[in-house]
């Protein structure tokens, strides 16, 4: 019973992980699009900014993702419960953080739109 239930949270998690994945940069250029098209005064500021914010994403998706097969692929040398907890927990504790600079990136990005006049776009 426990087996299945940490292979449906597993799952879970993976779904999070790739809709996070899909939807951070999304939103990140959604919004680098709207803060181009209001600050017209500081534009190579704001493509900078995005370009930052997309880099920094893509450095995290690989670096999780290398995490994901290393841990996934790995040979089994010992595969003791404990093993697999310690895994099972360094992988949860990556989404985590995953989740967290993808919020804090959007943050970043909504945070600049915020301070410029409005030009009739609500975000």
């Amino acid at each position: 019973m426990l087996r299945q239930l940490n292979n449906i949270l597993g799952q879970i998690l993976i779904v999070a992980f790739f809709a996070v994945m899909v939807i951070t940069p999304f939103v990140i250029v959604v919004l680098g699009i709207v803060n181009l098209r209001r600050d017209k005064l500081r534009q190579a500021g704001r493509v900078v900014q995005a370009v930052a914010a997309l880099a920094i994403w893509g450095v995290l998706s690989f670096v999780i993702v290398m995490v994901f097969f290393m841990t996934v692929f790995s040979y089994p040398v010992n595969s003791s419960p404990s093993n697999e907890i310690k895994a099972n927990a360094s992988y949860i504790t990556g989404c985590l953080i995953y989740f967290l600079a993808g919020g804090a990136l959007i943050y970043w990005t909504k945070r600049q739109t915020k301070r410029m006049p409005s030009v009739g776009i609500s975000c």
